[in-house]
């Protein structure tokens, strides 16, 4: 689904709005996938065009937190650097 999507945190920390005051837009999807012997989820932001290019890192474990509006709000984790951090999502649909 398309979606405009606010990432709330940076290495699990809230950051100011402002660091994305138009958030990123792209296609919003969720699949499971076999990791060894485990079903992961995975949650996804890709570009709109025929590419599918990953516009931010795949949110691990996604949550959903809230639901209203016309948007909702995911957590889950994000890898940087080998580390695993909590990152939130507020997703407004489009």
């Amino acid at each position: 689904m398309r979606a405009r999507v606010y990432p709330l945190r940076q290495r699990g920390r809230h950051t100011p709005r402002t660091e994305h005051p138009d958030g990123i837009e792209g296609d919003l999807t969720m699949q499971s996938m076999l990791q060894g012997t485990e079903m992961r989820t995975v949650a996804r932001l890709c570009a709109c065009t025929g590419r599918r290019a990953e516009l931010l890192p795949p949110l691990q474990s996604p949550e959903l937190v809230a639901l209203g509006n016309g948007a909702m709000l995911l957590r889950g984790f994000q890898s940087h650097d080998g580390a695993s951090y909590v990152q939130e999502w507020r997703c407004v649909l489009e």
